[in-house]
């Protein structure tokens, strides 16, 4: 679900700020290897397709059979606040 993988990378970000330095790499690090997948051919839309998403593969609602194997806005927003993120902070 690139969802909650989206919102995990961004979040990861945001903890890293709040840590030792040494901690800090390792919340850097993880999210980066949600990022670098998130944005590999498997989960990233091709341009034009999928509705103008970014990303394909989100999860809603499963236990309810909703929004599964969807884009979603959200999922959107949080891999594109991951990646300015670590830019701002990280680069």
């Amino acid at each position: 679900d690139v969802s909650a993988a989206s919102v995990i990378a961004s979040g990861l970000l945001e903890l890293g700020q709040y840590v030792s330095k040494k901690e800090q790499k390792k919340y850097v690090a993880s999210a980066e290897k949600i990022l670098r997948s998130l944005s590999s051919d498997k989960y990233r839309s091709k341009l034009g397709e999928n509705g103008g998403f970014i990303l394909a593969h989100s999860v809603g609602a499963l236990p309810l059979k909703s929004e599964v194997d969807v884009p979603l806005t959200y999922a959107d927003y949080y891999f594109l606040e991951a990646l300015k993120r670590y830019k701002d902070w990280y680069l």
